[in-house]
């Protein structure tokens, strides 16, 4: 079920090609477990050269979870299932943390924006 209260998550965002490109793949698991990476205006996700497992969530403009994708392994693709007209982002997390924090599809996430990458 849904919480009517937004899910603050700690956030660095991938704004610049490099950036987006490299995502989380050149970090250690332990360095991503407190913040996620959102890649704005992404649909889609591939874990090719990660270190480690991910989750990936895919939300809309109002931050609203629209698919969680939970624990991929290396070399996976991830598509936003629910992508319907209009803005997508991706948050990338380490393998877990979208249990942990809660998310599931309906939910609402705020994100607090961190140093860039």
């Amino acid at each position: 079920m849904a919480s009517a209260e937004p899910i603050e998550i700690p956030v660095r965002v991938a704004r610049s090609f490099a950036a987006r490109l490299r995502g989380l793949m050149l970090q250690r698991a332990g360095a991503v477990d407190a913040a996620g990476l959102l890649l704005p205006r992404c649909a889609s996700v591939h874990t090719v050269g990660m270190r480690f497992r991910l989750d990936v969530a895919f939300v809309d403009a109002d931050g609203t979870v629209l698919d969680v994708h939970h624990d991929l392994g290396a070399w996976r693709v991830c598509v936003c299932r629910a992508a319907a007209a209009g803005r997508i982002d991706a948050l990338e997390l380490a393998a877990g943390c979208a249990h942990r924090l809660g998310l599931a599809p309906g939910c609402r996430c705020r994100f607090v924006s961190l140093i860039e990458p």
